[in-house]
């Protein structure tokens, strides 16, 4: 036995509900109203089936990670120079001398 498509119909009630057509719909190109079923704007041209180019984006915690360890690595560079220059700057150390008493 053969299989049968769905009916007309069928097909027209799924994509109605499917498109949800109590709201009207509009070309986010250049804003005419067009029918759910469009594939493309009569006005303009505008494919919907076109997917947006999507931005890159960095995630605020990956900033805030790498500002992070930009301060960590200063802070620890800054505070290891200044110990070694205390380390290296001679300090006058008094010679026992004897005293007459």
């Amino acid at each position: 036995m053969p299989h049968q498509s769905e009916s007309p119909k069928r097909s027209q009630i799924a994509r109605n509900t499917e498109n949800n057509t109590s709201l009207p719909r509009y070309c986010p190109n250049c804003g005419a109203q067009v029918s759910h079923n469009a594939d493309d704007c009569f006005m303009c041209g505008y494919r919907f089936d076109t997917p947006k180019p999507r931005r890159f984006r960095i995630p605020f915690a990956d900033i805030a990670l790498v500002l992070g360890l930009i301060a960590v690595f200063l802070f620890w560079w800054r505070w290891d120079s200044e110990q070694r220059v205390l380390a290296l700057t001679p300090t006058v150390t008094p010679i026992a001398t004897a005293t007459p008493t």
